[in-house]
């Protein structure tokens, strides 16, 4: 296992995320180097913002510092 692999969360879930992040990159820069940027390219991206926060909620409770299911008493 790589040292920065994450067994717990899904592989989908963190590739949308790196989609949102980079197009929360593209909006900043765009509005920066572009006089009249208007193309939103994060809003797009939304999906897997949404798609973690249903996650966590689900999912995200029953997982411990070490990788391994909490129990649900804790």
């Amino acid at each position: 296992m790589l040292w920065w692999k994450a067994d717990y969360a899904p592989k989908v879930l963190g590739i949308l995320l790196v989609i949102a992040g980079t197009g929360y990159v593209i909006d900043s820069f765009g509005r920066v180097l572009v006089a009249g940027y208007s193309f939103e390219v994060a809003a797009f991206t939304l999906i897997g913002e949404v798609l973690l926060i249903f996650w966590l909620l689900i999912y995200g409770r029953s997982i411990s510092p070490d990788g391994e299911a909490a129990p649900v008493g804790d």
